[in-house]
């Protein structure tokens, strides 16, 4: 039954409540600035960066880019079905792209950064369609040749 479960949903049940819990106490200890915990809870602090709080949150730029990668790739599937997975392809390629266009190498927002997961969701297609089609998808044979499951 676990393994029904997406991936992404258990990754988020695991870090939404400690990161909830990080930022109430960072917020009520060291940094109290109402207008940045507004913005970094929702996990959109990564495209208003003048919100961090002081050095403390820093890192939530990689959980926005996470949480609104997870909540993109729900709203496809919830469009498209299954099928629409595929369109992490192009939108890997889109992104890349993009990112290297506007010298974005070291860019926080998610629309510069989202790649690297895009790049992993490409990979995952490739595995489940190998699965689906009990390796005959051309893509299986690398994986085949290199001993992976």
């Amino acid at each position: 039954m676990l393994s029904q479960v997406p991936a992404g949903r258990l990754r988020l049940e695991r870090i939404l409540p400690l990161a909830f819990a990080y930022t109430f106490v960072v917020f009520l200890f060291f940094s109290f600035d109402p207008k940045a915990l507004i913005w970094t809870n929702p996990f959109v602090v990564n495209y208003l960066t003048q919100n961090l709080a002081n050095g403390w949150t820093e890192h939530f730029w990689s959980l926005c880019v996470e949480a609104q990668f997870y909540l993109a790739i729900a709203l496809v599937v919830l469009a498209a079905g299954r099928k629409g997975l595929w369109i992490v392809w192009p939108a890997c390629l889109l992104i890349t792209l993009l990112r290297i266009n506007a010298g974005a190498y070291l860019a926080v927002q998610t629309h510069l950064r989202v790649d690297e997961i895009l790049a992993g969701a490409c990979v995952a297609t490739i595995y489940r369609s190998r699965i689906s089609f009990k390796g005959t998808h051309p893509a299986s044979t690398p994986a085949r040749r290199a001993g992976l499951p």
